[in-house]
């Protein structure tokens, strides 16, 4: 039996797939600078991002230990896929998780597309303000008809929200949005 060709690095799959666009044309990588899952997009900041930045180190950005993405097989390993960069993805552990196993490809790709990690945040925290909007008596279809009467609503609401670090968390979400219904529309 032959050897098995041992995985490229994080780098050399981002390399490969830097120009690459999924088969609805999305690319698969955002922000060459910006290391993040290519299924649900999350990305994680490091501290030593600006130096590598600046210094246009796109191996060391990819390859540095404080990003876990994972290598993923597209074509499983075990289904007789192979270590080739094209048959590699790069995506978090819960995503690599819950990626489709199998032999179709196409299957696994109409997964990645569909699993976008700004889609489930905004199912969250939609959630999360429309049972806040229920607990205050708020028409549920009077606030979001409000704020889809001029989509600019939602972008001027967010002049009063603010990040945790590098992320907006739900809550300011919901109360960023609650907030400038309460003073503009009520």
């Amino acid at each position: 039996m032959g050897k098995t060709k041992s995985l490229p690095s994080r780098a050399q799959i981002a390399e490969y797939w830097r120009d690459k666009r999924l088969p609805n044309g999305d690319e698969v990588i955002r922000d060459d600078y910006e290391p993040s899952c290519w299924a649900c997009k999350r990305w994680w900041h490091n501290e030593d991002e600006s130096k590598l930045i600046n210094d246009g180190n796109f191996k060391a950005l990819w390859n540095h230990p404080k990003y876990i993405l994972e290598r993923c097989h597209i074509h499983p390993k075990a289904l007789g896929g192979s270590n080739d960069v094209s048959n590699l993805f790069l995506m978090c552990s819960q995503c690599h998780e819950a990626s489709p196993d199998t032999t179709n490809t196409n299957l696994f790709f109409e997964w990645v597309q569909k699993r976008t990690y700004d889609k489930m945040i905004k199912e969250h925290w939609m959630y999360d303000l429309v049972k806040e909007l229920q607990s205050r008596g708020i028409e549920v279809s009077e606030f979001f008809n409000w704020y889809n009467e001029d989509e600019e609503r939602w972008l001027d609401a967010h002049e009063s929200m603010n990040t945790h670090g590098f992320k907006v968390v739900n809550s300011t979400l919901v109360a960023g949005y609650l907030s400038y219904y309460l003073e503009n529309a009520v």
